[in-house]
């Protein structure tokens, strides 16, 4: 059985701190961007009324990724996205200022961006779920709420 919500966290957060010891911050970052980016752009998609299917011939992507991006993305609204993505853009800044931010506050400030991301959203029982590749997904991305989880 999978932890959700608070019982999930102090996992969640010995998960992150072994990611900090072997994944470089730059890397870390990158990969939270790419995640977020192809989320915004996918939830953008199903909010215009594409498929699941449309969306992987035209991004090219495996259908099964598509589908577990549909299903992340339906989650979220536009907005959230994009604000959680401007977040870790400003997180990235943080993290090369000159002179560069400690290790500690990089993790504490990484912490603090994640927790509000996840702090502010409900469990994802409280909120239906797209099945990618069903009808209600185009729907899905007319729902709005607080944001849902990475």
């Amino acid at each position: 059985r999978r932890l959700r919500g608070a019982a999930a966290r102090p996992g969640a957060l010995a998960l992150l701190d072994r990611l900090f010891e072997e994944t470089p911050r730059p890397l870390l970052v990158a990969q939270l961007h790419r995640r977020l980016r192809e989320l915004v752009e996918v939830r953008s998609a199903l909010d215009a009324g594409a498929t699941v299917t449309a969306i992987a011939k035209a991004r090219k992507l495996h259908p099964f990724r598509t589908e577990v991006l549909a299903g992340q993305a339906a989650r979220w609204t536009l907005a959230e996205l994009r604000a959680a993505l401007e977040g870790l853009l400003a997180l990235d800044l943080r993290f090369k200022n000159v002179p560069p931010a400690t290790e500690a506050q990089q993790r504490l400030d990484l912490v603090l961006w994640l927790l509000e991301q996840v702090a502010q959203r409900p469990s994802r029982s409280t909120r239906p779920v797209a099945r990618p590749g069903h009808p209600t997904v185009a729907a899905a991305g007319q729902r709005t709420g607080r944001l849902g989880s990475l």
